[in-house]
Order: structure tokens, then sequence, then C-alpha cells
């Protein structure tokens, strides 16, 4: 008997098979066999097929068993829950404005404007709606004019749906899942409803400062892109009573397409129908949830820093997994500022569709910051400047060897300008080469037989009136 040795060390179909025949023709008793017109080549078509099946099953088994190979988002969310990192969900814009209710015939010492108001807009990508989550009170500014006014109302993009569960601790395959994929996990509300009162939970977000009487929830990622609740265990944090009602308050949100809304309107409020609502600050901050490549990116990062900012990539990593909004951050020691400003760290910020960050925004990022940087250390933050390229190019192309015509030739070299843009120059310390931006322009059609491009840069200034100077 011979003693050759099967070896597969080409996986295709046809390499299985060649060294299934190779194998088999080594054997003194199929030496003489004819494999092509036989039965036996039918056994080895399936035999390679299986061995086919069975190689790409395990790759796949040992590829999603990495975050780095996993490709799968429910495999690679579960690597992410290893590393205590809780991949973002969708996000709702949010926008600021202030309101003027006029009411009729009457004066009243204050007007309520409840929480959920609703304010409606439409661009021409969605109808659109935004509700207030706290409530406001607007007060009597104008007696002559009977207007009342109130400022700073922060409304948010989504609809408010709750759903509904009966706690039941000896079913141990119950789950409290938050069943909209596009929920925005920052608006989970929690009531539980017993026999004798309703008590309302808070989410955490680290096992700090908690004991057994804390009313607190955990939220976490389970399958099909979704989250569900956790609550405590009686040690950290308190168990809810066994056959209570659980009421689960959430948004769902259209994510992106809420940024930029500059005008609202808004139906009667507290009885009031002559209402008014200037916006102060676009809206802003909707976003996607979070992507596979951005999960495999901040889950190690995060996991290093240990939700905590002592150094530079600590400060980037926890401003962009905990704020969607924010496209870039740039980081660095006060003592390089001129002058130097030592004990201080400077954070420039760019926000997605809008140029530059409000002070309202600023102290929530540095209210954040503060709990989480050495006490000897304070954030402060530095607006970017902002450097705009005009990209002019002049494109010949041969129009007798295109299927498109000039203007749609036009659009498309557009359209692939700013996906350039938005893919290669979105992030501080980035370099524009002119060499790749051509390159990408004569990519856009096999007609284009010549092209001449040149950039001109742009910077806006903002005059100061009556005085010689600008900011």
């Amino acid at each position: 008997m011979s003693n050759t040795t099967l070896l597969l060390d080409n996986l295709s179909f046809s390499g299985i098979k060649a060294s299934l025949r190779t194998f088999l023709r080594s054997q003194e008793i199929f030496s003489d066999y004819d494999f092509e017109g036989s039965n036996l080549s039918t056994l080895l078509d399936l035999l390679a097929y299986n061995t086919q099946q069975n190689g790409y099953m395990l790759n796949m088994i040992f590829n999603e068993g990495f975050i780095d190979t996993a490709e799968t988002f429910d495999a690679v969310v579960s690597h992410a829950k290893e590393l205590n990192y809780t991949p973002r969900s969708a996000t709702s814009a949010s926008l600021t404005a202030n309101i003027t209710i006029t009411p009729v015939g009457n004066t009243p010492p204050f007007i309520i404007i409840p929480a959920n108001t609703t304010f409606s807009a439409v661009t021409s990508n969605a109808a659109l709606s935004f509700r207030t989550v706290d409530p406001y009170i607007a007060y009597l500014s104008n007696s002559s004019l009977n207007s009342y006014n109130v400022s700073n109302v922060i409304a948010y993009e989504g609809s408010v749906i709750t759903e509904i569960y009966t706690i039941n601790w000896s079913d141990l395959t119950q789950e409290f899942t938050i069943n909209n994929a596009n929920a925005d996990t920052s608006s989970i509300r929690i009531t539980v409803q017993d026999n004798t009162s309703n008590t309302t939970y808070t989410k955490a977000t680290s096992l700090l400062d908690y004991d057994e009487d804390s009313l607190i929830f955990f939220v976490e990622p389970t399958y099909n892109q979704k989250y569900r609740v956790l609550f405590g265990d009686n040690n950290i944090g308190k168990k809810p009573t066994n056959g209570a009602n659980l009421y689960i308050s959430y948004r769902i949100t259209k994510g992106p397409l809420g940024n930029g809304v500059s005008r609202v309107t808004s139906g009667s409020i507290d009885g009031h129908s002559n209402v008014v609502v200037s916006i102060t600050s676009n809206s802003n901050g909707g976003a996607v949830k979070e992507s596979i490549e951005s999960i495999k990116y901040y889950a190690p990062r995060y996991y290093q820093a240990r939700d905590r900012a002592v150094t530079v990539n600590d400060y980037e990593t926890l401003l962009m997994t905990n704020f969607p909004e924010i496209s870039a951050v740039n980081v660095y020691g006060g003592d390089e500022m001129d002058p130097p400003q030592f004990g201080k760290v400077a954070l420039s910020i760019d926000l997605r569709d809008a140029d530059g960050v409000s002070e309202g925004r600023e102290q929530i990022y540095y209210d954040f910051l503060r709990k989480r940087c050495p006490v000897t250390i304070e954030p402060i933050f530095v607006d970017p400047d902002f450097l705009n390229i005009k990209v002019v190019s002049t494109v010949n192309f041969d129009a007798s060897s295109s299927q498109i015509t000039s203007s749609q030739l036009i659009a498309n070299v557009s359209v692939a300008v700013n996906t350039f843009n938005t893919t290669h120059l979105q992030d501080f310390n980035t370099t524009l080469y002119l060499s790749k931006l051509m390159e990408t322009i004569n990519d856009v059609d096999t007609s284009i037989i010549s092209k001449q491009t040149r950039l001109v840069m742009q910077r806006t200034l903002v005059l100061a009136s009556n005085a010689s100077t600008y900011s």
C-alpha cells in the first residue's frame, strides 16, 4: 500500500477534487482507474463540494471569533461587549428655540409648555417632528402686547413610543428588549408600576457610586441591531418587584435627516393657538447607529481609556464615542499653546453639518470631560479655523466614445469631488494631495482625455461693525 498523504493546499472546488484524485491514484487498487468517465467522478464531486463547504464554514467561524476579522454586526457587537463598550445607537437631532405665546382675552400669571410638546418641520428629505423632553414655563414679558416668552427651549427629533412588560423573574429567558432598531438609547425612560407606587429608574453608565437601593438600569446591545434593558441584582442597583409592570419609553429617530432644520411650526400650547417659535440654533446631532468599522476602531481604545481622560487619544476617544454629532477632534497640551497655558488641555471640535461649536455644547463637553480628567488638568476649547478650498477644473472628454452628456459628466465630477472631500478631508491633521484629487476626477469616466485643475483657498472673515478688526 502507498503511504501518500492527502494534501489540500488548494481549497477551491477544482483544487480539492484534483487533490482527492491524486490521492486515490496513489493507491494501488485505483492505480489504473479511469476517474473521468466513472461513477467515482461523481462521488469525488460530492466529496469536493462537501469539503469546500466545511472549509468555508470553518473559515467564517474563525473570522467571526475575533473583532479584527468579524464581518457581521452581531459578532462585532459581541466582542465589543467583552471590552465593556456599548456601540452607539441612532441619535436624534436637537434644536434650540425661543417661544412666544400671545393668549387671547386673559392674562394668566404664566403659561406651561408641557413635556412632549410637538413642533413640525418639512425638509426636502422628510417630514419631521420635534418634541420637548422637559416642561417649560413662559412668563409675561410684555403686558401691553400680552405676550409670554421662554428662551432656550430644547426639542428632539423623533416619535415617542412606550413598550410594556410584566416582570417575571422565574422566566430565565425573559428579556426587556427595545424592539426598534432606530431607537435613541439616550432617550430611554423607565417606570416600574407595582401595587403601591410608580417608580422611576435612571440610566447608569458605570458601577461607581451605586448601592443596593439605587434605582438604576443598564442598556446593552443584543441581537438584530437592537438593545435591551438590564436591572441590578440588589447588590448594585435595586431589582424591581416580581410581577410589576415595566414601562419603557424611547424615541424612534430618523437620524441625520433631522439635521439642519431652521424653521418649525407649532400647534396650540396649553390651549393657546397664537404661538411663534424662533429657532436660535439649527437642529444638529442626528446620526445613524455606529458602523461596524467605527466599533472595531473605538472599542479597543475605549477599553484602553477605561472611561478616563489621561492621554490625548483618551480625550478624542471619549468625545467621539459619546457624542455622535462630533465629526473631528484635535487635542493638544496647553504647553504647546502660544503663550503656554500649563495645566490645560486644548480641544478643537468640528460638528457634523455645522461649523464650530456653540457655548452650550462646549459646556456639555466640558462637564463630561471634567469628571474624567485629572484634577489638576482643565479642558479648554479653541475654535478651529476653517480653510475652504474651491476646486476649479476644466475637463475635456471624447463625446463620441462616451455614453453620457456633458451635463451628466459635470454632475458626476462634482459628486466625485464632494465624495473625495467627505472621505479624505473631514478630519484635523489631514493633507490635500492635488495628484489624488486629479486621479479621482480622471476615474469618473473613461472618456476623459485631459483635465486642468487648480485650487483656490478661501477663508471666511467676519468684520466687526465700525472697527478695524475682524473675528
